[in-house]
């Protein structure tokens, strides 16, 4: 881009009368120049640079207006007037690295996304985390619900003691809760396909808070080791003895 030639005008009152050249002493505003160290606008059209360039302010563009890099303009950056575009044009790949991770992140700094080198990936909600990768697997915090569901391998109940009153924490569906001693067991919240199991010792009396709709009516009379499992339909909890007595 050739270099603009700088011309002022020469006012009286609210008219121009004439035109002069700058002289020496005149100030000379570098955004007349296609090189400076103000800010330099750029507004429509190519412009191609070949070897290194230095800034020393910003550099402006306007909306719809790409900046291109690469031999085939392959690396694109633009913003449309309301989203802001990072693109690879070309048939290759877009990277990110970071020396020691990457962090995409909302404008008040909140994680979304989280890229931690040589260690996990993180999804974030509303900043708190969710979902975290591992070295043997997935780390999962809340509720998981999905449409399907393929499990290739076994599932691992969770499996927890008790020895006071409690009310079960559903986090983990078909968690085993083995409970001894006296206590009252509290139902949560009836939420649909969800369920638990108590494996009573024996020990102690278990009275349960809450409202269960027991099978045959009646909540059980546990005699020796008693297990004891609940299912909900979101409405209900539904109790049964599964079986007593054992040694």
């Amino acid at each position: 881009m050739a270099d603009k030639i700088p011309v002022k005008a020469i006012y009286t009152g609210t008219d121009v009368t004439s035109l002069g050249e700058y002289t020496s002493t005149d100030t000379i505003a570098s955004t007349y120049l296609s090189t400076g160290t103000g800010a330099t606008d750029v507004a429509t059209g190519d412009h191609t640079h070949s070897g290194y360039q230095s800034a020393t302010a910003d550099y402006d563009v306007g909306d719809n207006v790409t900046i291109k890099l690469g031999t085939h303009d392959d690396l694109q950056i633009y913003h449309d007037g309301n989203d802001s575009y990072i693109r690879e044009g070309g048939n290759g790949l877009l990277f990110i690295r970071g020396s020691t991770g990457v962090r995409i992140q909302g404008t008040n700094g909140e994680n979304g996304i989280t890229l931690n080198e040589n260690a996990s990936v993180d999804l974030y909600y509303d900043n708190a985390k969710k979902f975290e990768t591992t070295s043997t697997g997935v780390d999962v915090t809340g509720a998981t619900v999905t449409d399907q569901l393929t499990v290739q391998g076994g599932i691992t109940e969770q499996e927890t003691t008790k020895t006071a009153s409690f009310t079960p924490n559903l986090s983990t569906d078909g968690t085993i809760f083995d409970c001894s001693g006296t206590m009252t067991i509290t139902m949560p919240s009836a939420t649909a396909g969800k369920s638990f199991t108590i494996i009573d010792s024996g020990s102690g009396t278990v009275s349960w808070g809450g409202t269960i709709k027991w099978s045959g009516g009646t909540a059980p009379t546990p005699s020796g080791i008693t297990i004891i499992s609940f299912i909900s339909n979101g409405t209900d909890w539904y109790g049964m003895q599964a079986g007593t007595g054992f040694a």
